[in-house]
């Protein structure tokens, strides 16, 4: 059990306190609180009326299996959007390759927390160079190696 002394702080909408959480990590919008009791009581031990009110907005839920899913718009010009979807907290590498296998541009090499995700490739090599058109392919890599998965896009000049 904690005490605070509040005494002063009463607002003119009779308010004493509003506290406000954020998640730390500012890739998720998913937040856990458990309030299980609240209990208030004025300086000589008598208990004062209190409303707690939570008010959120629907959470994003969190993906049940990885996935990436195909770019759009698909075939591009100038950039397009990847999409893909991660159960767990985990490592993450997103890559592009040309027709022969050569990687062209890492577009997330990094660890993400579990959630939905977009990256936007605007046709440009890990130099910075525009690609010539032709077919790409986007690769991702789950969590060093335990899962994987392969599309195919167009860009076209």
């Amino acid at each position: 059990m904690s005490a605070v002394n509040l005494d002063g702080l009463l607002s003119e909408n009779g308010e004493i306190v509003r506290l406000f959480f954020r998640p730390k990590n500012k890739t998720t919008d998913r937040i856990n609180l458990s309030i299980t009791s609240l209990s208030l009581f004025d300086q000589t031990g008598n208990d004062i009326y209190a409303v707690v009110e939570l008010n959120h907005q629907n959470p994003i839920a969190v993906p049940e299996q990885y996935v990436l899913y195909q770019n759009y718009p698909n075939p591009f010009n100038p950039s397009t959007t990847i999409r893909y979807d991660i159960p767990v907290s985990g490592d993450v590498c997103l890559a592009v390759y040309d027709i022969n296998g050569q990687l062209v541009r890492t577009l997330v090499k990094d660890s993400r927390d579990a959630g939905t995700y977009t990256v936007t490739w605007k046709g440009d090599d890990n130099q910075g160079r525009m690609v010539s058109s032709g077919v790409y392919f986007y690769k991702i890599v789950f969590d060093n190696g335990s899962g994987q998965a392969i599309k195919k896009m167009f860009f076209i000049k």
